[in-house]
């Protein structure tokens, strides 16, 4: 190595008690492996050093070559080489990372996830095909995108107790976890669970004409937006479905940001889209009734005309 370069990183570690060798910076990570670093650091310390490598050849070549390790990002703490993404995510989850940054001791982790009695039937049957030891564990990546598996305890799990279920949750999963809903509904497209997380940002959530139904007649308050032009809502409609080029528009309008809105159409693409452009008034309870009117004339009332 270049002794210019290898007194650079010598200096450059020696001065800063984290840095982190990464593909981008802090503020605009380039690359996933880099950008998950970066979230565990910041959710542990305030302040660390960051070195793009993509703005020099030498330097991203050469870091491989001082800390002998072949990949980026490479993170330095208190001038010890500590590894890559695999490595760090491994004590980060373990909690051995935030020991070796000083964090304070955390308060003790709240985890509440609440399984409905279908939910709970369903993932027996799924427990019956499990291997000795394994459990279901939860899982919510940053984009709350949930995933359901089985698999063995791991370091630092935590064990969350469901009725007589035991749910594995690995500990930074479960701020973002707690609260969260697990069902398992019936569709026209099939049979699946439904994970409902009070914590994920606000998006469109599908409605099956089913669920739509049994709102109905539950007397639920909700409000039921055709987005369909005249002409077809002539050939067919929902009675107590009002138009967005109408009434339903105006309704819309005076509505609270945390009434239940469901938005639908012919096969439900258009009034996704319509809902997607609502939310960004700060709705929080937008719903898209999946395969439409179409959908409601095929599953719960078949005098809807199809067309």
């Amino acid at each position: 190595m270049d002794s210019a370069l290898k007194d650079h990183f010598d200096k450059l570690i020696a001065s800063h008690d984290v840095v982190l060798f990464m593909k981008g910076n802090r503020q605009f990570p380039q690359c996933g492996f880099s950008s998950k670093v970066v979230k565990m650091l910041n959710s542990i310390v305030p302040k660390y050093e960051t070195v793009n490598v993509l703005a020099d050849g030498s330097v991203r070549e050469g870091i491989k070559e001082y800390s002998n390790w072949p990949t980026i990002p490479q993170l330095y703490v208190k001038g010890q080489f500590v590894g890559g993404c695999d490595i760090v995510t491994e004590m980060f989850e373990a909690g051995e990372l935030q020991a070796m940054l000083g964090a304070p001791a955390s308060a003790p982790i709240t985890l509440e996830l609440k399984v409905t009695p279908a939910a709970a039937d369903a993932l027996a049957r799924f427990m019956s095909e499990a291997d000795p030891g394994e459990l279901i564990r939860v899982e919510v990546d940053d984009a709350f995108e949930h995933a359901l598996s089985l698999g063995p305890r791991e370091p630092g799990d935590l064990e969350v107790t469901a009725g007589s279920l035991k749910l594995l949750v690995k500990p930074q999963h479960a701020a973002r976890l707690n609260g969260t809903s697990i069902d398992y509904v019936s569709n026209a497209s099939g049979a699946g669970f439904r994970i409902d997380n009070p914590n994920a940002p606000a998006k469109v959530m599908a409605l099956s004409a089913t669920e739509l139904q049994k709102w109905i007649a539950e007397g639920r308050d909700v409000l039921v937006i055709d987005v369909r032009p005249e002409a077809e809502r002539l050939v067919s409609s929902l009675p107590f479905a009002l138009p967005l080029e109408g009434a339903g528009g105006e309704a819309l309008a005076s509505a609270s940001k945390d009434k239940a809105i469901v938005f639908h159409c012919h096969h439900g693409i258009r009034s996704r889209r319509a809902a997607e452009q609502v939310l960004e008034r700060g709705f929080k309870k937008l719903f898209n009734l999946e395969g439409g009117i179409d959908a409601w004339s095929r599953t719960v009332d078949p005098k809807v005309p199809t067309y």
